[in-house]
């Protein structure tokens, strides 16, 4: 369902945003939305069927608690490679 090279891209993206996102970057960096980087990571997947808004939000959790999130999304992700 899920090619492997826009999986791995959806993974990286996830991981770059996760890495550059810290509970005080909205205030100082003056315009940033957490959205900005939702809509970046999801682009890997744009027409797919998993392009939702349920995603979307699974996409902005990661983002923001990527401890507790990380692990279920991966499986996730991989599960729908090996569709």
């Amino acid at each position: 369902m899920l090619d492997a090279e826009v999986a791995d891209a959806l993974l990286w993206r996830v991981a770059v945003s996760s890495l550059s996102y810290h509970p005080g970057k909205m205030v100082e960096e003056p315009g940033y939305a957490i959205d900005e980087d939702v809509r970046w990571c999801v682009a890997t997947v744009a027409g797919t069927p998993i392009d939702t808004a349920s995603f979307r939000i699974r996409v902005a959790e990661v983002i923001e608690d990527p401890t507790a999130h990380r692990k279920a999304f991966s499986d996730d992700v991989l599960a729908l490679v090996l569709r």
